[in-house]
């Protein structure tokens, strides 16, 4: 079989499709910092033993929220919602590092992925080894990176940065005073998303390379689309 023709099949498009919103929705939850929020009851209440972050927690009140990249936290002064991406050292502890490494990894694997879906239109095989099949095995390595991710990170709530928006009873896997924002369950539905995109995509190489297929590459077609 050429490896030069444009085979789009619907069951690898949507497997593509599902990898791509899989990536989305794990990248929008890692950028964001809607991961924890706490109220404005925070600030007057018992934060004992709870550092402000530099640059954001001054002279600030009311709402703030924070995730493994950005904190945001409301101005006094304008009420202006200030938001700053927080750099290597202001994370906290081992924990929080190894998250941002874990997440970043598993969604850098993920791309990974979702680039070779693109090109499998064009390119079925790699060797003997089909392309689809390859980006499938690549997301079954990203899910438990990224679940890893997800279940280290909360280990990080008894920084300084997280009490002194959860306040001082925050701990490792306790929210304190803050409740879990849509984020956690963007990145939480991204990593499903990439084991259901994993347990499929044995269907859709099976699609790129069946006998209908063959039949069409045969018949001297290089553009060709099948159900």
């Amino acid at each position: 079989m050429s490896d030069c023709r444009c085979v789009v099949a619907s069951r690898s498009l949507l497997w593509l499709l599902l990898v791509f919103a899989a990536f989305g929705a794990c990248l929008t939850g890692f950028l964001s910092p809607e991961w924890l929020k706490g109220g404005s009851s925070v600030q007057s209440g018992d934060t004992s033993g709870a550092r402000s972050t530099p640059h954001v927690s001054r002279e600030i009140g009311g709402e703030q929220k924070v995730g493994p990249l950005k904190k945001c936290a409301v101005r006094q002064l304008d009420s202006v919602v200030v938001c700053l991406f927080l750099t290597w050292d202001e994370f906290e502890s081992a924990a929080w590092k190894a998250a941002v490494v874990l997440q970043g990894g598993g969604m850098f694997v993920v791309l990974l992925a979702l680039l070779l879906g693109v090109a499998s239109f064009w390119k079925q095989n790699l060797g003997r080894f089909n392309i689809v099949s390859i980006a499938g095995l690549m997301e079954g390595i990203a899910v438990p990176l990224l679940a890893a991710g997800l279940a280290v990170y909360p280990l990080s709530w008894s920084s300084d940065s997280v009490r002194s928006v959860c306040g001082g009873s925050a701990g490792d896997y306790d929210l304190g005073e803050c409740s879990l924002q849509w984020a956690f369950y963007a990145m939480t539905c991204g990593a499903l998303l990439t084991l259901l995109g994993c347990l499929l995509s044995p269907r859709a190489a099976k699609a790129c390379n069946s006998h209908l297929v063959e039949e069409k590459i045969r018949l001297g077609k290089s553009c060709i689309c099948v159900m």
